[in-house]
Parts: structure tokens; C-alpha cells; sequence
């Protein structure tokens, strides 16, 4: 079966996570945690990408990251293959470190980044390696510890971006963030795709979803009224430049500017998922030379 085409963009922020293979441990000590840690302080700096969230735990990895150049698998590529020859030679194995490939979805506003939050530095809790969330502030192997102040940051971690989620002076969003951590976890749904699908949890502080934030909807509109198209010529799938570039435009704000996932935008456009993600690089360029952008769309006329 192929694989399936990973949405990127450059400022798109993603949940990604690395799992061993099988029942096997992907950290066998305190070295090789310090080792993962070390990759990250100094790759993710080296390719302008930012951690807002991050926990190590005995088999499998959480990270939430934003890249400036759109270029996750790269940084996860170079990350996941240091780090799989020095463990090999280090234990004295062979073959396969991980379960597959990274596996990774797009974040899809403000709010989901803020229950990602909470769910990624909540696992050493849930997992039982902590008992409390003042033991799990001094957790060495996640970012929860930076984020309350515990300790100092470390190079790869944006806990200035994080924390702003939460309110815009630090004593203040990390008094918000430890009442959001306190909260119970919801039960889970059935048919949840655990534990990629780290949702957005009722309750979430007030100010998760910016108020004025345009919809896909009205993005159509606007694109349509920018452009001098119908709804159905952007949706045609016609390759003439004018309707390829709308379309493109749409898909890079949507993703970018809206958070919106991947294969919504590609039933709203009438394409494919993969033709979304190729879109992507052609629609910023777009968006720049026709000052097209998310901010400049209220008001757009309905057609």
C-alpha cells in the first residue's frame, strides 16, 4: 500500500511521534535520553525549527514542532537516523530502530495546540513514571519543566510561544497552564485514533480560539471574489493559471493561516490530499505577490 503524502508548509505546526519497533525499548538508559535531547538542542536551532511541547518516554517519543521552511522530514530524518546508529553501536545491534517512519499530522489552531500541550507533557503522569504534577515538573525528559519555570529552557524549546497561548504575561499563563494541567483527562471516545488525535478538551482557557478568525468557507468566497471565479471553476480541478493559482492561494492560507486539515481542504477544493500538500509551496509565493492573506478576507461577498 503507498504511503500516504505528508502535509508540510513552512510555520505549519505538527504533533509528531516516534515509536520502537515492536515491544522493543527506544531508550535504554539516561544516556541515551541525554543523547535524543542533545540531537534536538542542536538540530532543531540548525534548521530554524521550534519545540512547543516534547516527552521522552521508554518506547516512543511525543513532539510538537514548527519548522520556518516547511521541511519536517528532513529535521526528523536526520533526527531518527543519528539517533538509531549511535544506539546501535552503543547496545551492540542490528537493524531496525523504529516501529515505521515518523508518524505525523498537521495542528489545527490554537486550541488543539493547547490540548497537545497538555496531552504530550500529561504522559510521564498517565504512564505512571511520575506521581504528581510537581514531580512531573522536574521530569527530566520533557518540556512541562520549562514551561512552569522549573528550569531554564533548553536551546530547542519555544516556551515563550507556548506559554503566549495561554495569556500574554508568563506569571499569569503559567498560572493558567498548571490549572489546565490539573484538569482531569477526558474518557476517551470510542473509535479516538489514539493517540495522534490529542483533541482539543472541554474546558480549554477562553482565549483558545482568537476571536474573528475567518472560516474555510469564507476563504472559498474571497478567493472567488479575488480571483473573478465561481465556486465551481475553483473547484474544477482546471489547470488554467488563473484557477491552478486561486486554488493554490486557498490551500496555502487554509493550511497555514486557518490551521485547517489537509483533506478538508481537499474535499472544499474538489482535489486530492497529495495535490493540497504540492499546492502548498506555489500558493505562499502566490498569497506574497497578490497580498492575499487571511487578515485582508473579512467582508468577502457570498456567491
Amino acid at each position: 500500500m503507498a504511503r500516504r503524502i505528508r502535509l508540510d508548509a513552512p510555520k505549519v505546526a505538527h504533533h509528531v511521534m516516534v515509536h520502537a519497533l515492536g515491544d522493543a525499548l527506544l531508550f535504554l538508559d539516561a544516556d541515551d535520553h541525554q543523547d535524543f535531547v542533545d540531537r534536538l538542542a542542536r538540530l532543531l536551532p540548525e534548521c530554524d525549527a521550534r519545540c512547543l511541547a516534547w516527552v521522552i518516554l521508554p518506547n516512543h517519543v511525543h513532539l510538537v514542532l514548527q519548522t520556518d521552511e516547511g521541511e519536517l522530514s528532513r529535521v526528523m530524518r536526520r533526527l531518527n537516523t543519528g539517533y538509531a546508529i549511535r544506539f546501535n553501536r552503543l547496545h551492540d545491534r542490528r537493524g531496525y530502530v523504529y516501529r515505521d517512519r515518523f508518524l505525523s499530522r498537521i495542528v489545527t489552531g490554537d486550541a488543539d495546540l493547547i490540548g497537545l500541550i497538555r496531552y504530550v507533557h500529561r504522559n510521564p503522569l498517565e504512564a505512571g513514571l511520575v506521581a504528581s504534577l510537581d514531580a512531573l515538573a522536574r521530569f527530566p525528559w520533557s518540556g512541562h519543566g520549562a514551561l512552569v519555570g522549573a528550569r531554564p529552557p533548553l536551546p530547542f524549546e519555544a516556551v515563550s510561544d507556548a506559554l503566549s497561548l495561554f495569556d500574554g504575561d508568563p506569571r499569569r499563563a503559567r498560572t493558567e497552564l498548571l490549572a489546565w494541567m490539573a484538569r482531569e483527562p477526558p474518557s476517551p471516545n470510542p473509535g479516538d485514533e489514539a493517540p495522534l488525535a490529542a483533541k482539543p478538551l472541554a474546558g480549554r482557557p477562553s482565549r483558545a480560539e482568537p476571536p474573528g478568525r475567518i472560516g474555510l468557507d469564507a476563504l472559498l468566497r474571497a478567493a472567488c471574489e479575488h480571483y473573478d471565479l465561481t465556486l465551481a471553476e475553483l473547484r474544477s480541478g482546471s489547470k488554467q493559471p488563473r484557477i491552478a493559482r486561486a486554488r493554490a492561494v486557498v490551500a496555502w492560507i487554509a493550511v497555514v493561516e486557518l490551521r485547517v486539515s489537509g483533506r478538508r481542504i481537499a474535499e472544499a477544493l474538489g482535489v486530492t490530499p497529495p495535490a493540497v500538500s504540492s499546492a502548498l509551496t506555489r500558493g505562499r509565493r502566490a498569497a506574497g505577490e497578490d497580498g492575499f492573506h487571511a487578515a485582508t478576507l473579512h467582508g468577502a461577498r457570498r456567491i
